[in-house]
Protein backbone atom coordinates (compact mmCIF):
# COMPACT_ATOMS: atom_id res chain seq x y z
CA UNK A 1 0.00 0.00 0.00
CA UNK A 2 0.96 3.56 -0.99
CA UNK A 3 1.67 6.00 1.98
CA UNK A 4 1.36 9.63 0.68
CA UNK A 5 3.56 11.82 3.36
CA UNK A 6 3.44 15.39 3.62
CA UNK A 7 5.28 17.67 5.47
CA UNK A 8 3.63 20.91 7.31
CA UNK A 9 5.88 23.49 8.85
CA UNK A 10 5.42 25.48 11.85
CA UNK A 11 7.04 29.10 11.78
CA UNK A 12 8.28 30.74 14.71
CA UNK A 13 7.08 34.23 15.63
CA UNK A 14 7.49 37.64 17.14
CA UNK A 15 5.13 36.34 19.65
CA UNK A 16 5.20 33.93 22.05
CA UNK A 17 2.80 31.80 20.72
CA UNK A 18 0.85 29.71 23.68
CA UNK A 19 -2.19 27.17 23.77
CA UNK A 20 -3.92 29.40 26.31
CA UNK A 21 -7.09 29.39 24.18
CA UNK A 22 -9.03 26.52 23.08
CA UNK A 23 -10.10 25.36 19.82
CA UNK A 24 -13.33 24.76 17.80
CA UNK A 25 -13.06 23.00 14.34
CA UNK A 26 -16.57 23.14 12.92
CA UNK A 27 -16.14 19.33 10.95
CA UNK A 28 -18.23 19.83 7.72
CA UNK A 29 -18.21 16.48 6.28
CA UNK A 30 -15.75 15.44 3.15
CA UNK A 31 -13.92 18.12 3.59
CA UNK A 32 -10.66 17.04 5.49
CA UNK A 33 -11.52 17.08 8.55
CA UNK A 34 -11.26 13.48 9.39
CA UNK A 35 -7.95 14.00 9.02
CA UNK A 36 -7.47 17.14 11.34
CA UNK A 37 -8.85 14.71 13.55
CA UNK A 38 -6.09 12.72 13.76
CA UNK A 39 -3.84 14.71 13.67
CA UNK A 40 -4.73 16.92 16.43
CA UNK A 41 -5.43 13.45 18.90
CA UNK A 42 -1.68 12.50 18.24
CA UNK A 43 -0.54 16.04 19.01
CA UNK A 44 -2.60 15.86 22.13
CA UNK A 45 -1.76 12.25 23.05
CA UNK A 46 2.12 13.17 22.44
CA UNK A 47 2.15 16.95 23.34
CA UNK A 48 0.13 16.34 26.89
CA UNK A 49 -0.56 20.20 26.78
CA UNK A 50 -4.31 20.34 25.64
CA UNK A 51 -7.31 17.60 25.28
CA UNK A 52 -8.91 16.45 22.07
CA UNK A 53 -12.16 16.10 22.52
CA UNK A 54 -14.98 15.15 19.69
CA UNK A 55 -18.83 15.35 20.14
CA UNK A 56 -21.71 14.40 18.17
CA UNK A 57 -24.58 17.44 18.21
CA UNK A 58 -28.15 15.32 19.74
CA UNK A 59 -30.78 17.72 18.45
CA UNK A 60 -33.13 16.31 21.51
CA UNK A 61 -30.34 18.04 23.61
CA UNK A 62 -29.48 21.88 23.71
CA UNK A 63 -26.42 23.10 22.88
CA UNK A 64 -25.50 24.80 26.52
CA UNK A 65 -26.22 20.94 28.20
CA UNK A 66 -23.99 19.19 25.44
CA UNK A 67 -21.28 21.28 26.23
CA UNK A 68 -21.88 21.79 30.03
CA UNK A 69 -18.87 19.78 31.89
CA UNK A 70 -16.62 21.31 28.99
CA UNK A 71 -16.41 24.47 31.05
CA UNK A 72 -14.44 23.05 33.66
CA UNK A 73 -11.65 21.23 31.50
CA UNK A 74 -8.38 21.44 33.50
CA UNK A 75 -6.62 22.43 30.46
CA UNK A 76 -7.17 23.87 26.78
CA UNK A 77 -9.17 21.23 24.49
CA UNK A 78 -9.71 20.96 20.69
CA UNK A 79 -13.27 20.34 20.16
CA UNK A 80 -14.32 19.31 16.96
CA UNK A 81 -17.17 17.59 15.94
CA UNK A 82 -20.28 17.57 12.90
CA UNK A 83 -21.47 20.53 14.83
CA UNK A 84 -23.47 24.14 14.15
CA UNK A 85 -21.30 26.81 13.82
CA UNK A 86 -22.40 28.40 17.32
CA UNK A 87 -21.88 25.50 19.66
CA UNK A 88 -19.01 27.08 21.38
CA UNK A 89 -21.30 30.79 21.59
CA UNK A 90 -21.18 29.99 25.62
CA UNK A 91 -17.49 29.82 26.13
CA UNK A 92 -14.91 31.97 26.21
CA UNK A 93 -11.33 32.03 25.26
CA UNK A 94 -11.90 29.74 21.89
CA UNK A 95 -10.59 30.01 18.83
CA UNK A 96 -12.74 28.97 15.54
CA UNK A 97 -12.37 27.57 12.49
CA UNK A 98 -13.44 24.98 9.60
CA UNK A 99 -13.02 24.16 6.31
CA UNK A 100 -15.30 24.02 3.62
CA UNK A 101 -15.40 22.44 0.28
CA UNK A 102 -17.29 23.60 -3.36
CA UNK A 103 -20.82 21.91 -2.77
CA UNK A 104 -21.42 19.97 -5.62
CA UNK A 105 -17.50 18.74 -5.39
CA UNK A 106 -18.41 17.51 -1.83
CA UNK A 107 -21.89 16.14 -2.31
CA UNK A 108 -20.32 13.78 -5.16
CA UNK A 109 -17.31 12.75 -2.61
CA UNK A 110 -20.01 12.07 0.07
CA UNK A 111 -21.80 10.38 -2.34
CA UNK A 112 -18.96 8.01 -3.04
CA UNK A 113 -17.72 7.72 0.21
CA UNK A 114 -21.36 6.09 1.22
CA UNK A 115 -21.33 4.00 -1.83
CA UNK A 116 -18.24 2.68 0.01
CA UNK A 117 -19.00 2.42 3.42
CA UNK A 118 -22.54 0.82 2.66
CA UNK A 119 -20.57 -1.89 0.40
CA UNK A 120 -22.77 -1.35 -2.71
CA UNK A 121 -22.12 0.15 -6.67
CA UNK A 122 -23.77 3.41 -7.94
CA UNK A 123 -25.65 0.57 -10.06
CA UNK A 124 -27.51 -0.71 -6.46
CA UNK A 125 -27.36 2.81 -4.79
CA UNK A 126 -27.95 5.76 -7.21
CA UNK A 127 -26.80 9.06 -6.80
CA UNK A 128 -30.69 10.09 -6.75
CA UNK A 129 -31.39 7.80 -3.61
CA UNK A 130 -28.22 9.05 -1.44
CA UNK A 131 -30.30 13.06 -2.32
CA UNK A 132 -33.16 11.89 -1.36
CA UNK A 133 -32.15 10.15 1.63
CA UNK A 134 -29.94 13.46 2.53
CA UNK A 135 -32.71 15.14 2.41
CA UNK A 136 -34.99 13.22 4.12
CA UNK A 137 -32.28 13.11 6.88
CA UNK A 138 -32.30 17.12 7.05
CA UNK A 139 -28.63 16.57 5.60
CA UNK A 140 -29.58 18.73 2.50
CA UNK A 141 -27.51 21.88 1.69
CA UNK A 142 -25.13 20.14 4.57
CA UNK A 143 -22.48 23.56 4.34
CA UNK A 144 -25.41 25.83 4.68
CA UNK A 145 -27.07 24.02 7.55
CA UNK A 146 -23.80 23.98 9.59
CA UNK A 147 -23.51 27.88 9.11
CA UNK A 148 -26.88 28.75 9.90
CA UNK A 149 -27.75 26.90 12.77
CA UNK A 150 -29.73 23.71 11.58
CA UNK A 151 -27.81 21.00 11.13
CA UNK A 152 -30.13 17.77 11.56
CA UNK A 153 -33.09 19.74 12.42
CA UNK A 154 -36.28 19.68 10.47
CA UNK A 155 -36.39 22.95 8.93
CA UNK A 156 -36.61 23.79 5.35
CA UNK A 157 -33.66 26.57 4.44
CA UNK A 158 -35.05 29.77 3.19
CA UNK A 159 -33.30 32.83 1.47
CA UNK A 160 -33.02 34.66 4.95
CA UNK A 161 -31.80 31.48 6.46
CA UNK A 162 -29.01 31.88 3.59
CA UNK A 163 -28.18 35.19 4.06
CA UNK A 164 -27.79 34.32 8.02
CA UNK A 165 -24.98 31.66 6.95
CA UNK A 166 -23.67 33.98 4.75
CA UNK A 167 -23.33 37.34 8.28
CA UNK A 168 -22.33 33.79 10.54
CA UNK A 169 -18.79 33.03 8.48
CA UNK A 170 -17.74 36.32 10.51
CA UNK A 171 -17.73 34.26 13.99
CA UNK A 172 -14.73 32.33 12.94
CA UNK A 173 -11.62 33.30 13.30
CA UNK A 174 -10.07 30.99 10.34
CA UNK A 175 -12.02 29.63 7.36
CA UNK A 176 -10.51 27.99 4.67
CA UNK A 177 -10.85 26.14 1.70
CA UNK A 178 -9.99 22.34 1.17
CA UNK A 179 -7.67 23.61 -2.02
CA UNK A 180 -5.60 25.57 0.91
CA UNK A 181 -6.12 22.74 3.46
CA UNK A 182 -1.92 22.73 4.34
CA UNK A 183 -1.94 26.39 4.55
CA UNK A 184 -4.94 26.40 7.07
CA UNK A 185 -2.97 23.45 9.44
CA UNK A 186 -0.06 25.22 8.98
CA UNK A 187 -1.54 28.59 10.38
CA UNK A 188 -3.01 26.63 12.93
CA UNK A 189 0.07 24.66 13.81
CA UNK A 190 1.53 28.77 14.22
CA UNK A 191 -0.84 30.39 15.82
CA UNK A 192 -0.61 28.02 18.86
CA UNK A 193 3.15 27.11 18.79
CA UNK A 194 2.26 23.67 17.90
CA UNK A 195 5.05 21.51 16.01
CA UNK A 196 5.69 21.12 12.42
CA UNK A 197 4.27 17.54 11.10
CA UNK A 198 4.19 15.16 8.88
CA UNK A 199 0.68 13.55 8.11
CA UNK A 200 -0.98 11.08 5.61
CA UNK A 201 -4.60 11.30 4.27
CA UNK A 202 -6.68 9.58 6.93
CA UNK A 203 -9.54 8.63 4.81
CA UNK A 204 -8.14 8.32 1.05
CA UNK A 205 -9.71 5.45 -0.78
CA UNK A 206 -9.43 3.89 -3.97
CA UNK A 207 -12.66 2.92 -4.71
CA UNK A 208 -13.28 -0.17 -6.48
CA UNK A 209 -16.24 1.47 -8.69
CA UNK A 210 -16.09 4.89 -11.57
CA UNK A 211 -18.69 7.35 -10.60
CA UNK A 212 -19.31 10.86 -12.70
CA UNK A 213 -22.77 12.57 -12.54
CA UNK A 214 -24.24 12.83 -15.48
CA UNK A 215 -25.84 16.31 -16.47
CA UNK A 216 -29.40 15.33 -15.47
CA UNK A 217 -28.01 14.34 -11.91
Amino acid sequence: MKIDLKFVPSFSTSINPNFKKSIFFMHIPKSGGTTIDHIFIKLSNILKNFDFIRRKYDSDTSKESSFSNLNNNPRPIFLSGHLDYDFTDNFENFFKCTVVREPVSRVISHYKFNVFKMKKTPQTYSFENFINDEVYSNRDNLITRHFCGFLNKNIEISNNDKKNAIKNIHNFDSISTIENWDNFLSDILTEFGLPSIIYSKFQQHNYDFSYNPSKKE
